[in-house]
């Protein structure tokens, strides 16, 4: 080989390294839940009943919560904060459904699913079943006045 082949040849070498030691890798990061809480501005979208637990649920999304509160806008702060907001439709009176008691106080994600919201003295508990970047389902089981369990599935979309 002349010299001007050698050169060629090792130019191209280089090149044939270059180009495949720079490839990225397709590396996927995914969000833990509390990144995805506090990244989104979640809407109240169906309240699902239970009794007993895992029965057929039941729409109950009219009997707990009025048409104005069906709009407003829940978030979760990186400080642990809770914010409720009134969005188009503002309840007048201003009523208060089970969120927007909690404006103001606290929220806190323990044991990976375990979702607590404080306010004052008065503390829920929920257990976080789902979330995605455009979904949040809540599940809270509770006992009636005959101490018999039921449960209530918070389902909330992601709103702008």
């Amino acid at each position: 080989m002349n010299s001007k082949n050698k050169f060629l040849f090792f130019l191209s070498l280089v090149l044939i390294l270059i180009t495949t030691s720079c490839q990225k890798e397709n590396v996927i990061v995914q969000k833990s839940k509390s990144e995805l809480l506090t990244g989104t501005r979640w809407q109240l979208e169906i309240l699902l009943y239970e009794q007993p637990p895992g029965s057929a649920p039941i729409n109950f999304t009219s009997a707990l919560f009025l048409p104005c509160e069906m709009d407003d806008i829940y978030q979760f702060k990186q400080d642990g904060s809770f914010v409720t907001s009134a969005n188009a439709i503002i309840c007048n009176p201003a009523h208060t459904d089970m969120f927007t008691y909690y404006n103001g106080g606290g929220w806190n994600l323990s044991k990976g699913d375990t979702l607590d919201f404080t306010a004052g003295f008065s503390k829920q508990t929920f257990l976080l079943t789902s979330i995605s970047t455009t979904s949040l389902e809540l599940k809270q089981t509770l006992l009636d006045y005959f101490q018999s369990e039921f449960v209530y599935r918070f389902k909330f979309k992601a709103t702008p």
